[in-house]
This record gives structure tokens, C-alpha cells and sequence, in this order.
């Protein structure tokens, strides 16, 4: 752990435990699986507050995975309106859907350069089974999800219907 103005920051290599938020946990071997990667989560503690930062940008990144540390994590994707980010307007929960708009994601490439040409934004709400929500913004028309991650058009697609039904 670091001591960076008054907060401790889990730092270091590895994965961080969900329940204790600790990266040598020993007590919780049952959740290791759920642990998240410290280039994608760190965590740390302010006025007896936890608060999580999350990387968007990581300039060696290649592929989704790269950036999001979600296989397997993943309850559900809640489709949000672009005008407050929260609202839910659709929601796509069927556990084989769910893992493979994921995979899509974690094998997507990357181009952190690429500026999304407009058309509908929304943003998508990844539903973790430890309990935290993983929010991006997504461009329908363009595919990217923040940051640069190019998504085919076969998961679009899958947005686009559940937003119509």
C-alpha cells in the first residue's frame, strides 16, 4: 500500500480481492476468480470512503481486454441515455447473450486515436457480479466504446434491438 495524501492505495502487481479490497488476500480463495486487475481498478481510501478509480487509457493496449477486466464478470449490460448516463433504457440479461457481447468486447480491437463520428450515443452499463457497474459511452453507428475500443457491428445490432423492444 502507498501513502498518497492522507488515502491508502492498493498498488502493485496482481489482482485486488472484491470483499476485502486487498491484493495478498489469502482469507476469500472462493472469490479469487472475481478479483480485478490493477490496470483496470484501483482503489482507494478517503475519510473512511472507498472510491475506485477506473483506467480508460492505456497506451500499449491492443484489445478490449486490454482495458476492461470483465470476462466472466458480468451480470448483465444496461443500455443508458446519453442525457444523464444513468437512465436505463434497455437491458440485455440473457447469460449467453451477456457472454458474448463480453467476449466481443475483450477481443475488439483498440485504437485510442479513433474519434467516433456522432450519430446515437448511449452508454453502456457492465453489471458485475461483485456488485460495481463498469459505465463507457457507445456510439451505435460507430461501434467504439470509450476509449477506442472498435466493436463489430453484429454487437450493435444486438443494442439496437434490445432498445427496441
Amino acid at each position: 500500500m502507498l501513502a498518497c495524501h492522507g488515502a491508502l492505495v492498493l498498488a502493485g502487481v496482481g489482482k485486488l480481492c472484491p470483499t476485502c479490497l486487498n491484493a495478498t488476500c489469502t482469507r476469500h480463495s472462493d472469490r479469487l476468480g472475481e478479483f480485478h486487475t490493477l490496470t483496470f481498478r484501483l482503489t482507494a481510501y478517503v475519510n473512511h470512503n472507498v472510491l475506485l478509480f477506473e483506467a480508460d487509457t492505456n497506451p500499449k493496449a491492443k484489445m478490449g481486454a486490454d482495458l476492461l477486466d470483465i470476462g466472466g464478470k458480468v451480470n448483465y449490460i444496461g443500455v443508458n441515455s446519453n442525457q444523464d448516463g444513468t437512465t436505463e433504457l434497455a437491458a440485455i440479461k440473457n447469460p449467453k447473450q451477456v457472454a458474448q457481447l463480453v467476449a466481443m468486447v475483450l477481443s475488439a480491437p483498440v485504437d485510442q486515436t479513433h474519434v467516433s463520428q456522432g450519430g446515437p450515443q448511449y452508454f453502456l452499463a457492465f453489471h458485475l457480479k461483485d456488485g460495481t457497474v463498469v459505465i463507457r459511452a457507445y456510439w451505435l453507428n460507430s461501434g467504439e466504446l470509450t476509449r477506442g475500443i472498435l466493436l463489430p457491428k453484429a454487437f450493435g445490432s444486438v443494442v439496437a434491438h434490445a432498445l427496441k423492444t
